[in-house]
């Protein structure tokens, strides 16, 4: 019986090769182009999100905390998931992100209202119901004692910037995403 010899092509070998990889090469490349969207989209959270004036969905910045922390974590797979954060080190990041009622007790004490010469309290321009404090060293004043207990809340809003940040890019992540597994596919990178 003679052997017969069959070659097959180096470039069918690499071929059969990257199939077999094929599931791993994918899951990097979509890792790789969701950082590249993150990235893009942190960017713009501290552009439009996190800069000038309070509206619904952004803040305006007062110590600029949360605009220089935000950042993102690299894309992590695990199993056949691929996923990425967007992180910010503010410890207030989260109240601004979901919103939050806080309630609070008054305290008792003693309050120093300004008085004119006669003893009658001076009342506010705008608001006359009420009354205008006075300095501690000022001598028209009448010192009013309050029990405190009153309870009253304080409502911050959710302005989500970071979700409405990540909405404003979805194209992005679709983009980014989408260019880097063709690339693969290609056998351009990876």
């Amino acid at each position: 019986m003679s052997e017969v010899k069959i070659i097959i092509p180096m470039a069918s070998l690499q071929l059969a090769e990257r199939v077999k990889k094929f599931p791993f090469l994918t899951l990097r490349a979509i890792a790789k182009g969701m950082d590249t969207a993150t990235e893009k989209t942190v960017l713009n959270i501290k552009e439009k999100r996190l800069s000038g004036p309070t509206t619904e969905s952004s803040l305006t910045p007062r110590s600029n905390l949360m605009r220089e922390s935000a950042s993102r974590l690299y894309a992590e797979i695990q199993g056949n998931r691929v996923t990425t954060h967007i992180i910010d080190a503010a410890p207030y990041a989260w109240v601004h992100e979901e919103g939050k009622v806080i309630e609070r007790v008054t305290k008792p004490g003693v309050v120093r209202l300004r008085t004119d010469r006669a003893g009658n309290l001076v009342r506010q321009e705008n608001h006359p119901q009420l009354a205008r404090f006075a300095k501690k060293t000022g001598k028209l004043a009448r010192e009013v004692s309050h029990p405190g207990g009153k309870t009253y809340k304080i409502v911050i809003p959710a302005r989500a910037p970071f979700g409405h940040g990540i909405a404003d890019n979805e194209t992005t992540y679709t983009a980014c995403i989408g260019a880097e597994v063709e690339a693969a596919w290609e056998g351009k990178e990876l």
